[in-house]
């Protein structure tokens, strides 16, 4: 037992002999160590971070409420580049900018170390920083386009989805009216409208890009011409169903058919072509011009007309009361009185043709086949809708120049939705 204890004893003074030796050495040490006195750390450049652009780079930093930070150095191209920047201080939380231009295209590590008045170096700040140029900007491509169709006459450019970095699209091209447009569509449209668009016209596009969400710079792809096909302009017709059609008797409008009732002004809109009866015929010699009014039955924009002559061969056709030069009206609300106010719009004026130019009771293979087949009249693009046609009839191809009025059959179209 007594050995034992002993034994305890001399393993404790062991112990605290070579606690009272660590402990000297580690006075030994801190004396060292405080020897220079004190090492004084200014404050760091906190949230270091690098903008990149076109041969250029920007850098900020903050430094905290620490007002012994004056002045900070950066460090680039391993160190081999480097400039001093003085830090006006607030007395609180400062944020330093640091542009650097003419750079060359690459990828550069920037440290920054900020020092006080007695020369004390903070620990370093670093960041990965990128110069961009004509290399990258020759890597971009222009955003895909998924269609080009056109509605109601302007087209509409239907995209794909933008690739990451991609700002939008830079649009440009000469419109109608001789003008320059100039359009940005944003990387989130799924589309674009092109105003005032000539349907045999180009336009160019080019996309823009970001390399980075902190880039300075915007980069470009180079313009790309397209030409939309001219064929998409032409818009489907509707054919206006005749079955609407009803005659509206106004005061002064001569509707009143001549000899029967074969000849009343409902045979224009029967589906019957070229024929001698029934047929809409008004008395000769009643007085020119003549007009009748007629409901279409529906409010729209007329696109084109067909008009039918009475009959078919050359004791007819451009002949008699066949109208020859006439004027379509058009209203949504026709005064009641039958007068020509602003109720009332010019919607066209027309005159019939004979293709070969011959005179009255000759007719060439050409006429008959073209005024057989009804002739085309088209309105301009911009008459407003209607409902309401006022039928007025100028001259006709009668020799004799008695005033009345023959129509075979009438068709009117307008744009379909």
């Amino acid at each position: 037992m007594l050995d034992m204890k002993n034994q305890i004893i001399r393993f404790s003074l062991l112990v605290c002999t070579m606690a009272l030796a660590s402990c000297g050495e580690m006075d030994e040490i801190h004396r060292d160590f405080y020897a220079g006195g004190e090492i004084i750390y200014p404050g760091k450049a906190d949230s270091l971070r690098a903008y990149p652009g076109r041969y250029r780079l920007g850098l900020s930093w903050m430094v905290l409420a620490d007002p012994k930070s004056t002045r900070a150095k950066i460090y680039w191209n391993n160190r081999q580049d480097s400039m001093d920047v003085n830090m006006t201080r607030s007395g609180g939380t400062d944020v330093f900018e640091v542009m650097f231009n003419d750079l060359e295209e690459k990828a550069y590590t920037f440290e920054v170390f900020t020092y006080d008045n007695e020369g004390n170096q903070s620990v370093r700040s670093e960041v990965l920083g990128i110069v961009y140029g004509d290399i990258y900007e020759q890597t971009l491509l222009n955003r895909a386009v998924r269609s080009i169709a056109v509605v109601k006459g302007k087209p509409v450019i239907e995209w794909m989805a933008a690739e990451e970095g991609v700002v939008g699209d830079q649009i440009r091209y000469v419109d109608s009216k001789g003008f320059s447009r100039e359009l940005f569509a944003p990387a989130s449209a799924d589309s674009t409208w092109l105003p005032d668009f000539m349907p045999d016209g180009v336009f160019e596009a080019r996309t823009l890009f970001l390399p980075d969400s902190l880039a300075i710079d915007t980069f470009r792809t180079a313009y790309r011409e397209t030409q939309i096909d001219s064929s998409l302009f032409v818009r489907p017709q509707l054919e206006l169903d005749k079955g609407l059609f009803q005659l509206v008797k106004l005061p002064t409008d001569t509707y009143q058919p001549y000899s029967s009732a074969n000849n009343s002004v409902d045979k224009i809109w029967d589906g019957k072509l070229n024929t001698e009866s029934p047929t809409f015929l008004t008395a000769p010699g009643t007085p020119m011009p003549q007009w009748f009014t007629f409901d279409l039955g529906v409010t729209v924009q007329l696109t084109k007309m067909k008009l039918y002559q009475r009959g078919t061969n050359t004791t007819r056709l451009y002949a008699g009361g066949n109208v020859k030069t006439f004027e379509i009206w058009g209203s949504t609300n026709p005064n009641p009185d039958g007068s020509w106010d602003d109720s009332w719009i010019l919607l066209g004026s027309f005159e019939s043709v004979k293709p070969s130019g011959s005179p009255a009771g000759q007719m060439t293979s050409e006429d008959l086949n073209y005024i057989l087949a009804g002739e085309d009249f088209q309105f301009a693009s911009d008459v407003p809708e209607v409902r309401y046609i006022r039928f007025k009839t100028l001259s006709n191809w009668d020799a004799a120049g008695r005033g009345y009025a023959n129509i075979g059959e009438v068709t009117f179209w307008t744009n379909e939705d």
